[in-house]
């Protein structure tokens, strides 16, 4: 099925505001304001709708992976390492933080401009997690 299109809830509404407007029912300002779009935007979603379809009203980036994600290796390193609890506070799981790796293999966590104690751990307690996980 390569013809299937992933959109989301405001593209299909899009979708169905400017076939509207295509077939007549409605002028393209009036889709703009059910929109919460500018004339100008509606003016150039009505082409891409026109042009492509459905599928010029999706972001070109849609399936793609992310240029800030975290590196394999990086993600790896990080697991092998956990944040000590002797840190005065902990960083909540959806809380932002930098791991950096330097050259010599050591590996830092920063949190709120604050460097955390981290342990590597060992071998039994890596298994432990993997099993959990």
């Amino acid at each position: 099925m390569a013809g299937r299109i992933a959109m989301g809830q405001k593209e299909l509404l899009r979708s169905k505001i400017l076939e509207m407007a295509r077939q007549g029912k409605m002028t393209l300002k009036a889709a703009a304001v059910m929109t919460r779009a500018s004339c100008r935007q509606a003016k150039r979603l009505n082409a891409a709708y026109r042009k492509e379809g459905d599928a010029g009203l999706v972001h070109g980036n849609r399936g793609r992976r992310s240029n800030n994600r975290i590196a394999e290796e990086v993600r790896e390193k990080a697991l092998l390492y956990q944040i000590v609890k002797a840190n005065k506070k902990l960083p909540r799981p959806r809380d932002k933080v930098i791991i950096r790796i330097r050259l010599d293999g050591s590996l830092s966590i920063i949190w709120k401009e604050t460097k955390l104690l981290v342990k590597e751990l060992t071998n039994t307690e890596r298994r432990i997690t993997r099993d959990v996980a």
